[in-house]
């Protein structure tokens, strides 16, 4: 059965993600996403479409139906504080920025001490001979994983491209594992790709539900932990191998805080200046000849 375990994963996950499309008038009342200042959609919409992939991949792992690996296991266990959180302003109420922080503080820690998912060589002799000292190690390791979580959630502003982009990371992680002779790592992050496929039926193009908060800080947090394990588990592998695999949101993320600073502006402060907003009205601008957001966004 596990052969098709992730077959399972993403029909279990398109299903519970129509149930979560349904009850998004659950929370709508206390949200008001369409006036948001960095909203690109055009009504309301579910954000449990993370709620959904993490009960549908716990449940394929608990009963057995789909590949498992201890410790990406316990990572969905260790991400639950930046998952909780997430689902409160999913929920429709708001969180004050730097509790997200913490709680992605939290989740690090929690890595760090329960699974040993600490960063400790980059590969740059100098920073490599700080990083020897355990309390540089943990601080610098709860830094990039707080900042990666983050990032995956900056990324959440375009029909399919935070789901996407998660998908071809975990994916990457996977074929990475499997070269590296972590075949089973690898399985279990395929099975994480599996759920947001399912996800991704719903998501992209029309944007019927939204991963959300606890959906992209969570995976975000999963993946990061995942890759810095891996890299504990092969010595060898190249630390910058795997920080490119994470391209993308760690750039839009220094990007966007570059900008901010440049305007001197909150870094926490939302705006409509990410790179695929951008692209997006460009999209509006010199192919639509009009503003048509139903195409634009998923054409961005």
């Amino acid at each position: 059965m596990k052969d098709l375990g992730w077959l399972f994963v993403a029909a279990l996950t398109f299903s519970l993600s129509i149930v979560a499309v349904y009850l998004n008038h659950v929370s709508v009342a206390r949200r008001n996403d369409i006036k948001a200042i960095q909203a690109v959609h055009l009504r309301s919409t579910s954000r449990f479409g993370g709620v959904a992939i993490f009960l549908a991949w716990s449940t394929s792992l608990a009963l057995g139906l789909a590949n498992g690996h201890p410790q990406v296991t316990l990572n969905i266990i260790l991400a639950l504080p930046v998952i909780l959180v997430g689902l409160i302003e999913d929920a429709g109420w708001r969180v004050n920025p730097y509790l997200r922080l913490l709680a992605g503080a939290v989740s690090s820690l929690l890595a760090i001490l329960l699974s040993g998912a600490a960063i400790d060589h980059l590969g740059i002799v100098a920073l490599d001979a700080a990083l020897t000292h355990q309390a540089l190690a943990i601080a610098f390791s709860v830094f990039a994983f707080t900042g990666v979580t983050q990032s995956f959630n900056l990324l959440d502003g375009l029909h399919g491209l935070c789901g996407l982009t998660s998908a071809a990371v975990a994916l990457a992680l996977a074929i990475i594992s499997s070269k590296a002779g972590q075949a089973e790592f690898g399985l279990a992050l395929i099975t994480l790709a599996a759920a947001l496929l399912g996800f991704l039926l719903l998501n992209f193009p029309r944007g019927r539900i939204f991963l959300g908060d606890a959906g992209a800080t969570g995976i975000g947090f999963i993946l990061a932990c995942s890759a810095v394990q891996l890299a504990n588990l092969v010595p060898d592998l190249s630390p910058f191998a795997l920080a490119l695999v994470f391209f993308w949101p760690i750039a839009d993320t220094l990007l966007t805080i570059a900008r901010r600073l440049g305007h001197k502006k909150p870094s926490m402060h939302p705006d409509r200046m990410h790179f695929h907003h951008v692209v997006m009205r460009s999209i509006e601008i010199l192919v639509l000849r009009r503003k048509d957001r139903a195409v634009s966004n998923p054409l961005a």
